[in-house]
C-alpha cells in the first residue's frame, strides 16, 4: 500500500511540476535588427523573412542579443510586407525591430514583436505571421509610444487572421471594413494616445498555432509599437494523464485502507 501511495504521489507531483508550457525553463531569447534585416533574413533552410527563436544557427541578418544556447526553437516570426503610405518616419531600412521570447513568473511563454521608429511615423502598416509548436497562442496585447508633445490623435490598430487568404484580402482592400472581415478579433485592438489595448492583461482570441498580424498606423506621431502574444496556462494533455493516474492510484489506496478497516 505504501508503494502505491508513493507512486500516486509522484505522479501527482509530476503533473503539477509540468503544468506550465513545454518551454517553461527555456532561456529568454531576443533578436534585434531593422525591418529590412527581418525581411531579408534567410538561414537554415527557412524561407526569406523567417526568424526562429534560437541562437544557433544565427540568422544572416540582425543579431541574437541573448547569447549562445538561448531560445527553444519552437516559434517562427515571418515578415510579410510593409507599406509606408507616403507618411513620414516609416523607413524599413531604419525602423528597429526586436523579436523576443520571455517567461512570465508562472513560466508561461510571452512572445514580443517590437517596432521602433527613429523619426516618428505618421502612417503606414506592416504585417507578419507567427507559427509555434506550442499548444496554440490565444492572447494578445498592443502598446504604443508617441512623440512627446504630439497634439494629434495617435492611433494604431492590430488585426489578426487565421490564414494567409484572409490576411491578403484585407491587405488588398485596405479599409477598416475589410480589415475586420474574418478577423480573429472584432473589434480590433486599438491603442490610442499611448494607452494599451487592453488597458490591463491580454485580450483573448481563438487559439492558433499559426496566425497573421497586420499593424496599421492610423494617425499621429508614433515612435514605438509593441505587440505581445501568449497562451493561457492550461494543463497539457500529458499533464492531465499524469494527474489522472495519480488520482486513480490515490483513490484505490484510500478505498483499500477503508475496506481493510471495515473488515477488521
Amino acid at each position: 500500500m505504501k508503494l502505491k501511495l508513493l507512486v500516486s504521489s509522484m505522479l501527482m507531483a509530476g503533473a503539477l511540476i509540468s503544468s506550465g508550457t513545454a518551454s517553461a525553463f527555456a532561456v529568454p531569447w531576443e533578436w534585434s535588427g531593422t525591418m529590412a534585416d527581418w525581411q531579408n533574413a534567410n538561414y537554415n533552410g527557412n524561407p526569406a523573412g523567417a526568424i526562429v527563436d534560437i541562437s544557433v544557427p544565427a540568422p544572416n541578418t540582425g543579431l541574437v542579443t541573448t547569447g549562445a544556447a538561448s531560445g527553444d526553437n519552437d516559434t517562427t516570426f515571418t515578415f510579410l510586407n510593409n507599406t509606408t503610405s507616403g507618411g513620414t518616419g516609416f523607413n524599413p531600412n531604419t525602423a528597429g525591430v526586436k523579436l523576443s521570447e520571455q517567461l512570465s513568473p508562472s513560466g508561461v511563454d510571452i512572445y514580443g514583436v517590437n517596432v521602433s521608429f527613429g523619426v516618428a511615423a505618421t502612417s503606414g502598416l506592416y504585417g507578419y505571421s507567427i507559427s509555434t509548436t506550442e499548444p496554440g497562442l490565444n492572447t494578445a496585447r498592443l502598446d504604443t509610444t508617441t512623440l512627446l508633445g504630439s497634439i494629434t490623435t495617435n492611433s494604431v490598430s492590430k488585426y489578426l487572421y487565421s490564414n494567409s487568404t484572409d490576411y491578403n484580402n484585407a491587405l488588398a482592400c485596405a479599409t477598416i471594413a475589410c480589415y475586420l472581415t474574418n478577423a480573429l478579433m472584432n473589434p480590433a485592438l486599438n491603442s490610442i494616445n499611448s494607452i494599451s489595448a487592453p488597458i490591463s492583461g491580454l485580450a483573448s482570441f481563438p487559439s492558433k498555432q499559426t496566425f497573421y498580424v497586420l499593424d496599421v498606423i492610423n494617425s499621429g506621431a508614433l515612435t514605438n509599437i509593441n505587440n505581445q502574444y501568449s497562451i493561457t496556462n492550461v494543463p497539457e494533455p500529458m499533464t492531465l494523464v499524469m494527474l489522472g493516474l495519480g488520482l486513480l492510484g490515490f483513490g484505490y489506496s484510500r478505498r483499500h485502507v477503508l475496506a481493510k478497516g471495515m473488515s477488521a
